[in-house]
């Protein structure tokens, strides 16, 4: 209970935060994927009785599964959250040492387009949407006109 608790907890912080990508709210975003992670971590390794259904929800559990099945589910689940925690504990030490996860913007023009590709407080929950912004630039960035004449006869 209490890693659900701080799960909820540090993304309740994290999307009161402003609508700007920066180390805190970096940071709580890491710290819920953390927490989130050791829960599957706990439910698939941690010795003692469990007891898994194969239902949809609580108020229709289903037919009792294998322990062994459970826990090899929640296993590989548990590893795709490590190696997702760890990626999002790289770029948050890497946004705090450097100070910046992309370029510096050299103009006005990528300036706009930063400020208009913040992500909603939702969508910030996704952390490769946030690790592609440094890619956004040569992506988005506006074409110049061709010297060809779009007459139509």
């Amino acid at each position: 209970m209490t890693l659900i608790g701080l799960c909820l907890l540090f993304f309740g912080a994290m999307i009161s935060l402003p609508n700007v990508v920066g180390f805190r709210q970096r940071l709580f975003l890491t710290l819920t994927v953390t927490c989130a992670a050791l829960l599957f971590d706990w439910i698939a390794f941690v010795p003692g009785p469990r007891e898994f259904h194969a239902g949809s929800s609580a108020s229709h559990p289903g037919s009792p599964v294998n322990s062994t099945f459970g826990r090899v589910v929640f296993g590989v689940v548990a590893g795709l959250m490590d190696l997702f925690a760890v990626y999002a504990w790289r770029l948050s030490i890497r946004l705090l040492v450097t100070g910046s996860d992309a370029k510096k913007p050299t103009d006005a023009s990528s300036k706009k387009l930063r400020r208009a590709r913040c992500p909603g407080r939702v969508q910030v929950f996704s952390i490769a949407l946030i690790s592609a912004r440094k890619n956004a630039a040569k992506v988005l960035r506006p074409r110049r006109p061709t010297a060809r004449s779009t007459t139509s006869s």
